[in-house]
């Protein structure tokens, strides 16, 4: 199951919210934040850049819940104080193939977060995560016109590896998708 998925944010009332990296947790995510997480994939600007087709039922919120648990797959909460304001995690690939080294990644948040350095945090987080579960490459998609997300993962020292053209759906059609890579050895 190809599944690629990508940093943005959402438009939220935020008029208390001051996201600060100093106060940033990640938390391995529980059934009890699906409603949350649903919440999030349905904001405009999130789903915006997800392979998700909107309004996202809960029940899909779920599923993906249940995909997770049972591949083994990494999926963090990005928590400032209690409130969860992204999520973070990592796909591996099938155990047993030869691309088993390697974990797709993706990463969603708040707008009111952008601009903190929460996501270059979470990155450094999800690596060190990655590496220390044994794996060697961290890749995603990313459709062309989500200029921050490339901007984060360049700074982050991935490699933009190759082009699938028109491979994404986007608002005003079909934009490229940019395939981009880190070795973590």
């Amino acid at each position: 199951m190809a599944i690629s998925l990508f940093y943005h944010g959402s438009i939220t009332d935020c008029m208390d919210l001051t996201c600060t990296e100093d106060r940033v947790r990640f938390i391995l995510a529980g059934e009890s934040d699906l409603v949350r997480l649903n919440e999030l994939v349905n904001e405009p600007e999130i789903v915006r850049y997800l392979n998700l087709i909107p309004p996202v039922p809960f029940q899909k919120t779920h599923d993906f819940w249940i995909f997770v648990q049972g591949r083994g797959s990494l999926l963090w909460c990005i928590r400032d104080g209690e409130r969860i304001i992204g999520v973070i995690g990592a796909l591996p690939e099938d155990p047993g193939t030869k691309i088993s080294h390697v974990a797709v990644f993706f990463i969603y948040l708040e707008q009111a977060c952008w601009g903190m350095g929460i996501g270059e945090k979470a990155m450094r987080f999800l690596e060190d995560e990655v590496r220390d579960r044994g794996y060697s490459r961290l890749e995603c998609s990313v459709a062309a016109p989500n200029s921050r997300a490339l901007r984060l993962y360049e700074k982050a020292g991935f490699t933009r590896e190759g082009v699938k053209r028109k491979a994404f759906r986007d608002d005003d059609g079909y934009v490229d998708l940019v395939v981009m890579g880190k070795l973590l050895d």
